[in-house]
Order: C-alpha cells, then structure tokens, then sequence
C-alpha cells in the first residue's frame, strides 16, 4: 500500500541517486574539459609562435650557423617523436599502465590520458620552436607529424567512454 510517508521516501531516494549522477556527469564535463583544454593549448602555443615568427615580432634563425649543435638537436627530436608517437598511440595497452588503470580507474584514467596527450604535445610545441631556431625543414616536418598524430587522440565524449569501457 502506498502512503504519503512511502511515496516521500520512495521520491527522496530517486532525488539523491539524480543528484549523484549529476555530481558525475559533472566530474566527468569537468575532466573533458581539461582534457580538451590540454588537447588545444599546445596548438594554441604552436599557432601564437607561428605567427610571432612570421610577423618578425620573434628573430628567427637564432642558432642557423651552428652546424653541431643543429645536428645533435635534430637527432635528440628524431629520436624522441619516432618514440613517443607510438608510445602515445598505445599507451593503454602497456601492461603496466592497464595495471596501474585497473587499480583505481577513476584517478588512474584521467591521469594517463593527459599524459598521453603531452607524449604528443611537448614534442610538437619543441619541434615548432627548433625549426624556427635552425630554419630547418625537417623539425618543421616533426611538428606536423606530432599535430597530425593529435587527431587521433582527441579527447571527444565517446573516445572517453570507450576507454572507460575497456576496463
């Protein structure tokens, strides 16, 4: 039998389960929110240092006659795009990582996909400031292969979803 009592204790506890799901709703908008944050502000940065260097409010070129030091830099951002794109590509599926997200997903996963996403960033935003140094095509190269690679870590709703699936 349904009383005023039962249909008020029925409805508070309706109430609370909503509220908690929106208390998560709002946890996770936040977290995409910082991911998508981490996600455009290293092509904020590359884009405002392009720009800065073609409208000569930068020198460019600063280091253009040191050969050495232009070859040693070049190999160091060879070596490390060639290895952290894919390292970042497959980051989840490192046994160690899965581990570690499998511990404690909700403060493990938030953690690793920002990593993630600065595997790819630093890179780019180094290389875009080494080719303006050198004026050398090749680091100009690695830092289009880092943005191309960027598209395929997009931080979106869904890609968040299935990540959290995966578990």
């Amino acid at each position: 039998m349904l009383t005023a009592r039962s249909w008020i204790e029925g409805a508070t506890e309706t109430l609370s389960v909503h509220e908690a799901d929106c208390d998560l709703t709002t946890h996770v908008m936040n977290h995409l929110r910082r991911l998508k944050l981490t996600f455009w502000a290293p092509i904020a940065i590359c884009g405002a240092m392009v720009a800065c260097f073609e409208s000569s409010a930068l020198i460019e070129g600063g280091y253009i006659g040191d050969k050495q030091l232009e070859y040693y830099c070049a190999l160091v951002m060879e070596l490390v795009t060639i290895v952290l794109i894919p390292l970042a590509l497959r980051l989840f599926r490192l046994k160690w990582v899965d581990k570690a997200i499998r511990k404690n997903p909700s403060k493990q996963l938030p953690v690793w996909r920002s990593i993630r996403l600065c595997l790819l960033a630093v890179p780019m935003m180094v290389n875009v400031f080494m080719y303006y140094q050198f004026v050398h095509p090749s680091f100009g190269y690695m830092a289009i292969i880092g943005l191309l690679t960027m598209a395929f870590v997009y931080p979106s709703a869904a890609r968040c979803q299935a990540e959290e699936n995966m578990e």
